[in-house]
Protein backbone atom coordinates (compact mmCIF):
# COMPACT_ATOMS: atom_id res chain seq x y z
CA UNK A 1 0.00 0.00 0.00
CA UNK A 2 2.84 2.25 0.69
CA UNK A 3 4.55 2.41 -2.99
CA UNK A 4 0.79 3.12 -4.36
CA UNK A 5 0.17 5.71 -1.93
CA UNK A 6 4.00 7.16 -2.93
CA UNK A 7 3.09 7.25 -6.74
CA UNK A 8 -0.59 8.67 -6.05
CA UNK A 9 0.49 11.56 -3.78
CA UNK A 10 3.92 12.05 -6.35
CA UNK A 11 1.08 12.17 -9.25
CA UNK A 12 -1.55 14.49 -7.30
CA UNK A 13 1.29 16.59 -6.11
CA UNK A 14 2.81 17.05 -9.66
CA UNK A 15 -1.03 18.23 -10.83
CA UNK A 16 -1.27 20.56 -8.22
CA UNK A 17 1.91 21.85 -8.02
CA UNK A 18 2.48 22.23 -12.07
CA UNK A 19 -0.04 21.38 -13.95
CA UNK A 20 -2.96 23.06 -12.76
CA UNK A 21 -0.74 26.01 -11.89
CA UNK A 22 -1.78 28.67 -14.72
CA UNK A 23 0.82 30.77 -15.84
CA UNK A 24 -0.21 34.23 -14.37
CA UNK A 25 -0.10 32.23 -10.79
CA UNK A 26 3.71 30.92 -11.90
CA UNK A 27 5.30 34.02 -12.65
CA UNK A 28 3.45 36.12 -10.40
CA UNK A 29 2.78 34.50 -7.26
CA UNK A 30 6.10 35.73 -5.48
CA UNK A 31 4.88 39.14 -5.69
CA UNK A 32 1.03 39.06 -5.80
CA UNK A 33 -0.21 36.79 -2.62
CA UNK A 34 -4.14 36.79 -4.36
CA UNK A 35 -2.23 34.71 -7.08
CA UNK A 36 -0.42 32.65 -4.41
CA UNK A 37 -3.45 31.73 -2.35
CA UNK A 38 -5.36 30.94 -5.86
CA UNK A 39 -2.37 28.89 -6.72
CA UNK A 40 -2.22 26.69 -3.05
CA UNK A 41 -6.25 26.20 -3.06
CA UNK A 42 -5.94 24.61 -6.13
CA UNK A 43 -2.96 22.55 -5.05
CA UNK A 44 -5.26 21.54 -1.39
CA UNK A 45 -8.03 20.64 -3.55
CA UNK A 46 -5.97 18.72 -5.85
CA UNK A 47 -4.72 16.62 -2.80
CA UNK A 48 -8.09 16.77 -0.52
CA UNK A 49 -10.26 15.79 -3.16
CA UNK A 50 -8.81 12.29 -4.16
CA UNK A 51 -8.79 11.76 -0.20
CA UNK A 52 -11.88 12.16 0.33
CA UNK A 53 -12.99 10.09 -2.86
CA UNK A 54 -10.97 7.19 -1.44
CA UNK A 55 -12.69 7.73 1.45
CA UNK A 56 -15.82 7.19 0.06
CA UNK A 57 -14.81 4.16 -1.96
CA UNK A 58 -13.49 2.69 1.26
CA UNK A 59 -9.75 2.26 0.13
CA UNK A 60 -7.64 1.00 3.01
CA UNK A 61 -6.89 3.25 5.28
CA UNK A 62 -9.09 6.10 4.21
CA UNK A 63 -12.28 4.66 5.21
CA UNK A 64 -15.00 7.58 5.86
CA UNK A 65 -15.53 4.98 8.48
CA UNK A 66 -12.48 5.40 10.66
CA UNK A 67 -12.36 6.92 13.65
CA UNK A 68 -12.23 10.78 13.83
CA UNK A 69 -11.96 11.04 9.55
CA UNK A 70 -13.18 14.41 9.55
CA UNK A 71 -10.78 15.79 11.66
CA UNK A 72 -7.82 14.06 10.10
CA UNK A 73 -9.02 15.29 6.38
CA UNK A 74 -9.48 18.63 8.17
CA UNK A 75 -6.23 18.47 9.61
CA UNK A 76 -4.53 17.73 6.14
CA UNK A 77 -6.43 20.41 4.69
CA UNK A 78 -4.74 22.86 7.30
CA UNK A 79 -1.58 21.65 6.83
CA UNK A 80 -1.73 21.14 3.45
CA UNK A 81 -2.41 24.57 2.61
CA UNK A 82 -0.50 26.57 5.01
CA UNK A 83 2.87 24.39 4.70
CA UNK A 84 2.54 25.27 0.93
CA UNK A 85 1.42 28.42 1.44
CA UNK A 86 4.49 29.37 3.19
CA UNK A 87 7.04 27.61 1.30
CA UNK A 88 6.04 28.85 -1.75
CA UNK A 89 5.92 32.51 -0.31
CA UNK A 90 9.74 32.12 0.41
CA UNK A 91 10.65 29.88 -2.61
CA UNK A 92 9.01 31.50 -5.56
CA UNK A 93 10.88 35.09 -3.97
CA UNK A 94 14.21 33.08 -3.84
CA UNK A 95 13.67 31.58 -6.94
CA UNK A 96 12.92 34.96 -8.85
CA UNK A 97 15.81 36.96 -7.35
CA UNK A 98 18.51 33.84 -8.53
CA UNK A 99 16.73 33.96 -11.93
CA UNK A 100 16.72 37.63 -12.12
CA UNK A 101 20.45 37.32 -10.89
CA UNK A 102 20.89 34.65 -13.39
CA UNK A 103 22.81 32.06 -10.82
CA UNK A 104 21.23 28.97 -12.50
CA UNK A 105 22.98 26.75 -9.68
CA UNK A 106 21.27 28.80 -6.68
CA UNK A 107 17.89 28.35 -8.98
CA UNK A 108 17.86 24.91 -9.34
CA UNK A 109 18.64 24.14 -5.79
CA UNK A 110 15.88 25.84 -4.45
CA UNK A 111 13.43 24.54 -7.12
CA UNK A 112 14.63 21.19 -6.05
CA UNK A 113 14.49 22.05 -2.17
CA UNK A 114 10.98 23.17 -2.89
CA UNK A 115 9.36 20.07 -4.58
CA UNK A 116 11.45 18.04 -1.71
CA UNK A 117 9.80 20.13 1.37
CA UNK A 118 6.76 19.82 -0.59
CA UNK A 119 6.54 15.93 -1.17
CA UNK A 120 8.26 15.23 2.34
CA UNK A 121 5.91 17.33 4.61
CA UNK A 122 2.73 15.58 2.15
CA UNK A 123 3.83 12.27 2.39
CA UNK A 124 4.53 12.66 5.81
CA UNK A 125 1.53 14.12 7.40
CA UNK A 126 -0.73 11.45 4.71
CA UNK A 127 1.05 8.90 6.13
CA UNK A 128 0.88 10.21 10.23
CA UNK A 129 -3.01 11.11 9.52
CA UNK A 130 -4.04 8.18 8.23
CA UNK A 131 -1.40 5.31 8.44
CA UNK A 132 0.07 5.27 12.03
Amino acid sequence: METTLFYILLILHILGDVTFQTKDQDLNKSTNNKKLHGHVMIYTLTIILPIILFSILGCQGFSIHSHYWLLRISLLSLITYFSHYYIDMYASRYIDYFWYKQKKNNFISIVLLDQIIHYILLFGSVYYLFFY
